[in-house]
């Protein structure tokens, strides 16, 4: 093994550690109320929140129609900011 090896191994090491200790202090609440939280009783119908995921590739907010483009069709995108 030469010496970038090694290094190279450190480094992936202190990335994982640091990964792993990310992930796991991003699960835990600053405030110690983890158990009171699990305990909360939801009141009236539980409601989903509005999320719309568009994929698009080399999409630019110039080429929807609802800021002028006359390139491309988009009519439902359309509706949706003319909605809000």
């Amino acid at each position: 093994m030469t010496i970038y090896n090694n290094v190279k191994n450190v480094y992936l090491l202190l990335f994982l550690a640091f990964s792993i200790a990310v992930s796991t202090a991003a699960k835990l609440p600053l405030d110690g109320t983890a158990n009171a939280r699990h305990k909360q009783v939801r009141h009236g119908p539980r409601t989903l929140p509005n999320v719309i995921y568009i994929l698009a590739d080399d999409l630019g907010y110039g080429d929807l129609g609802c800021y002028g483009s006359d390139l491309n069709s988009t009519p439902n995108i359309d509706a949706l900011a003319a909605s809000v």
